[in-house]
C-alpha cells in the first residue's frame, strides 16, 4: 500500500509540474481561470493515462494555485 501510495504521488507531482509549465506558456491576463483550466483538461498531456476528470481538475487547479502562489512572492 505505501509503495502505491507513493507511486501516486509521484504521478501527481510530475503532472502537476508539467501543467504547470503549460501554464506559464499562455497568456494569464487574457484567459479567465475557467477558460485555462478547460484548455488544460484536453491537454495531450493527459490522453496518454487513464485519469478520470476529476483527477485532472484538481491537477490543474493545484498547478494553477501554485502558479499564482509564485507570482505574488515575485
Amino acid at each position: 500500500i505505501r509503495m502505491q501510495k507513493n507511486r501516486i504521488a509521484v504521478e501527481y507531482s510530475w503532472y502537476r509540474n508539467r501543467i504547470s509549465q503549460e501554464m506559464k506558456k499562455k497568456d494569464l491576463e487574457q484567459l479567465s481561470e475557467k477558460k485555462l483550466i478547460n484548455s488544460l483538461i484536453d491537454n495531450e498531456l493527459f490522453n496518454d493515462n487513464q485519469i478520470d476528470i476529476n483527477t485532472k481538475y484538481a491537477i490543474c487547479i493545484s498547478a494553477y494555485c501554485d502558479l499564482v502562489e509564485e507570482l505574488e512572492n515575485e
